[in-house]
């Protein structure tokens, strides 16, 4: 959807998938972020990195080549996607769920990406799964959320969880970019 500037006035549909070909119980986008005029999202469904110039009047979505070998990059499990403000929008974040974090490398402003490996989620984190990566200071971070706790009583609330860890990821992220 697309608001004008002013943030007044209608709101109109900028991208819509082919409405013949959606299937509502097969995940899509997982994530956006946007470095300048170039939107990025995550598409789950195709495995691809997909990219957007908002400046156009209407949503079309072109694929950015990587060199990942199947779907290495984005799987079914990609959720949040994070452009770390350190690396100038050049290093993208995807969070893999259960894998951990892949990242990828432009230097074309996002035609073309370089698949640079995933970061895996230490031992530690058990059950829980990688939902996005946030920058605080000059450190980078894998947010983990846990949605398999077995729920507590009365019935279906929230699981019996007192650590909700932020997994900090600068030195595997930083030895990838090397």
């Amino acid at each position: 959807m697309k608001v004008g500037p002013s943030g007044l006035g209608e709101v109109e549909v900028w991208y819509l998938p082919n409405a013949e070909s959606l299937n509502h119980t097969v995940k899509g986008i997982g994530g956006l972020a946007v470095v300048g005029d170039v939107l990025l999202a995550n598409d789950n469904a195709s495995g691809e990195l997909l990219r957007f110039d908002m400046t156009s009047s209407t949503g079309t979505p072109t694929v950015v080549p990587h060199n990942a070998l199947g779907n290495l990059t984005i799987n079914d499990q990609g959720d949040g996607i994070h452009l770390p403000a350190k690396y100038n929008g050049t290093v993208l974040l995807i969070a893999q769920n259960m894998a951990g974090l892949s990242v990828l490398r432009s230097s074309d402003g996002w035609l073309t990406a370089e698949f640079l490996g995933v970061i895996p989620m230490p031992e530690s984190v058990g059950n829980g799964v990688v939902t996005a990566a946030v920058q605080v200071g000059e450190s980078v971070y894998a947010n983990i959320e846990y949605f398999f706790d077995t729920p507590v009583a009365p019935p279906n609330n929230a699981g019996n969880r007192t650590a909700f860890p932020l997994v900090d990821v600068t030195a595997e992220l930083d030895a990838l970019l090397v």
